[in-house]
């Protein structure tokens, strides 16, 4: 079994990443929080303590691609466990970052990270993304829906003119796939490869900048 603070301080640094000692220990908290509820409810598939430090990770690594794109407010669509919203909230301590979550338990879970970590400018919204009368400059999602036809309108719903609209996925051509249902709806739509250290899948990234109205 490897320490899981040892694999998320290795993954940072392959990452290029060198969070401050603050940024640390709340990612290190988060993690533990992460472990003790996550054999409560059902948070991730697998909650072993290393493969939280990879979703940590996994939540981190398009952060270079990110950081010209992330605007206030953000919102972090289907939270569920708080990935990626955050570890993206503790690396950018400036952001005020939406946590929407429509399930209860998962909902309690993130307002109880909030208070221990100290996330003041993290807020959880309790509701179904489509009767949230959001307007955000940028959203980000992680294992949310797929995107379709079905669910584009729910993707663009809280996107306001000029959006840009950041997708983690995993394989690449799964990832241009569903990048084509986006490109009339943006000015630019871009798929990258992200690596994910110590994760042994492919990840993907979809950036779509600049929401149009059409």
């Amino acid at each position: 079994m490897q320490d899981p603070a040892s694999l998320l301080d290795r993954g940072l640094a392959l990452l290029g990443l060198s969070p401050t000692p603050s940024q640390r220990a709340a990612l290190l908290s988060y993690l533990h929080l992460l472990a003790e509820w996550g054999a409560r409810i059902d948070l991730v598939a697998d909650p072993s303590p290393e493969a939280l430090a990879v979703h940590l990770l996994d939540s981190l690594a398009p952060l270079p691609h990110l950081r010209a794109l992330l605007s206030s407010p953000l919102a972090d669509l289907g939270s569920g466990a708080g990935l990626p919203g955050i570890p993206l909230a503790i690396m950018n301590p400036h952001l005020e970052v939406l946590l929407v979550e429509a399930r209860g338990k998962r909902a309690v879970f993130l307002e109880h990270v909030l208070l221990s970590v100290d996330l003041a400018r993290c807020t959880v919204l309790h509701a179904r993304l489509e009767d949230l009368p959001l307007h955000v400059p940028c959203a980000v999602a992680r294992a949310f829906l797929p995107l379709s036809p079905d669910t584009l309108p729910l993707y663009l719903h809280p996107l306001s003119p000029g959006a840009h609209l950041l997708l983690y996925k995993g394989r690449l051509e799964t990832a241009q796939e569903e990048a084509r249902l986006l490109r009339p709806h943006f000015e630019e739509v871009e798929v990258l490869p992200v690596s994910v250290p110590f994760l042994d899948a492919p990840r993907s990234l979809i950036a779509a900048r600049g929401r149009l109205l059409v």
